[in-house]
Parts: structure tokens; sequence; C-alpha cells
């Protein structure tokens, strides 16, 4: 076992492939999708690379509850001096993969990981695939309105297999 900082990892041959995979996957701004069953090292792959550069890792976890506002953000509706008013508040996710929002360090620095892709219900596959496809360059919000998806954000989705489900049936 290697020790860096108060990170003790083994480093097995499967370990060495999904950082270089990670790694090959992050410099070209491509979404990676995991799969496997639990216990290959795919978190631990993806929290060791993190580390060893210095980003934040946010993780999202999908459930069959799971709706596209739990990603994307929420629609306010508040009334003031008579009037309605409409917003949009985003989630950190939403506001990485905004084009038209200020680079920062969410875009730059973060890898997002989208766990249990699994799980997610028929909304929530089409919203991943818009995310994942790179042919793909705008995304519906919830509150109607598109985005312009950033060409550089970092996201990493796990198919967890081990239910027995593959991604080829």
């Amino acid at each position: 076992a290697l020790q860096s900082e108060s990170l003790e990892i083994a480093f097995t041959p499967l370990f060495y492939d999904i950082v270089d995979v990670i790694h090959f996957s992050m410099k070209l701004y491509a979404p990676l999708i995991l799969e496997g069953p639990p216990g290959q090292g795919k978190h631990t792959a993806i929290n060791y690379f993190a580390t060893m550069i210095g980003w934040n890792v946010i993780s999202i976890s999908i459930s069959p509850a799971t709706k596209v506002d739990d990603l994307l953000g929420k629609v306010k509706i508040e009334r003031q001096n008579g009037e309605i008013r409409v917003h949009m508040i985003k989630t950190n996710l939403a506001n990485a993969l905004d084009a038209g929002a200020p680079t920062n360090d969410l875009r730059d620095n973060t890898i997002f990981v989208i766990e249990s892709i699994n799980n997610a219900t028929p909304a929530i596959l089409s919203l991943l695939v818009s995310i994942f496809k790179e042919d793909i360059n705008s995304i519906l919000l919830p509150n109607g309105e598109t985005i312009n998806k950033a060409p550089n954000v970092h996201i990493i989705g796990i198919f967890d297999t081990s239910d027995g489900s593959t991604t080829r049936d």
C-alpha cells in the first residue's frame, strides 16, 4: 500500500486501469461511465485522482425517486409588489453545465460523480443522455429555459451491476 497524505491505497492493475481511464477522460473533457459491481475501486480511484490533482468531488446519487429538479434546480415563484416573479434556483451541476455562467471552480476543479445511473427513471435518463452526449449542445431546465452546455465539465457516471444488469441488455 502507498500512503498519500491520509489516503492509503493498494495499487492493483485494475486500480491503475481505472485511474488511467479517469485521467484520459478528464484531459479530453469527455464524460465517462464506469460500470461494474461494488468493490472494484471505482469511487476510490475517482477520489484518489481528485486528491492528487487538488480537485473536489461532488457526488449525486440517483434513486427511482430522483427528479429532474433534483439535478438541475427548482422553480421558485414569488409575489413582490403585486407582481408574480419566477426564479430558477440552479444546482451546482446546472451552474457548471451552463456555458453562459461565469467560469468558476465548480467547472474547472470539480468532478461530478453521478452514482447509480441504473436507478434512473426515463425522465432522468433523458437528461443524462443530454449531459453525456457530446453532440447535444443544450439542456432544458425545469422552468422551460435552455442553457448552452459548457464543453469543459468533468462528469463521471457510475453504473452498478450488482443486480446482474449490464449496459448491453
